[in-house]
């Protein structure tokens, strides 16, 4: 005799980004399996390779996880996940003037992406040039953090990476993934310090999963950002 098929309901869900509405079944103990040996390994790249693979598995429309921007990614595993665990969770973080560890209570639903109205994706550079910019996913994250380099170094890395298009005049345009590490870098170090401001603003000012929470009897006030503090369950 089988044993029994479980069935499970399907729920509804909107990528910020594009904001595609898609569906998806819930977060099962597979899924948790998959989740907890990441974090045991303690490995980056594992972490994001799990959570891509949780996404995949729970969401049954058609998407490709591999080009989704980080924050979309942030946002779909951890409203996935609270239909697991449940929509109240215990998030712990330090204090950085005590040290001590402090438990917060989280309500999921209320973790949104965050949108800045000065945010642009193209970018006016200088001599009747612009900057398409494109959303990092994870793997390029993951990809151009080196723990053997400096922060500086990495960050730039991690914005040739996001060049996405060129504009020279009207209909002069060209695609970065046609050119090569070492030409885009030549091109990004002939621009003024002024445009490179402008895009690292790209970065300072792009959509982020984020909650901000007071706590203490002061009042203080503590904002989770990103995967890490939100799967940073008491």
């Amino acid at each position: 005799m089988a044993l029994p098929k479980i069935e499970h309901p399907l729920f509804d869900l909107t990528i910020p980004s594009t904001k595609q509405k898609i569906k998806f079944r819930p977060f099962l103990v597979k899924e948790e399996k998959i989740l907890l040996l990441a974090q045991e390994s303690n490995n980056v790249k594992d972490m994001v390779s799990a959570c891509k693979q949780i996404v995949t598995n729970c969401v049954i429309d058609n998407i490709n996880v591999d080009t989704l921007p980080s924050f979309d990614l942030e946002y779909l595993l951890v409203q996935i996940r609270c239909n697991y665990i449940g929509n109240s969770v215990n998030l712990r973080f330090t204090d950085p003037k005590t040290n001590n560890i402090i438990e917060s209570e989280v309500m999921l639903d209320q973790i949104q992406v965050e949108f800045n109205d000065n945010h642009k994706s193209i970018i006016d550079v200088e001599n009747n040039t612009k900057i398409e910019m494109k959303y990092p996913t994870y793997s390029d994250i993951v990809e151009t953090q080196d723990p053997n380099k400096g922060e500086t170094e990495n960050s730039y890395k991690l914005m040739l990476q996001c060049v996405d298009k060129i504009y020279h005049g009207e209909n002069d345009v060209e695609e970065a993934k046609d050119y090569s590490e070492e030409e885009l870098n030549e091109f990004i170090e002939s621009l003024s310090p002024a445009s490179l401001v402008k895009l690292q603003s790209f970065f300072g000012t792009m959509p982020m999963l984020r909650h901000t929470i007071e706590y203490g009897k002061e009042k203080k006030k503590h904002t989770f950002v990103g995967m890490a503090d939100f799967f940073s369950f008491a």
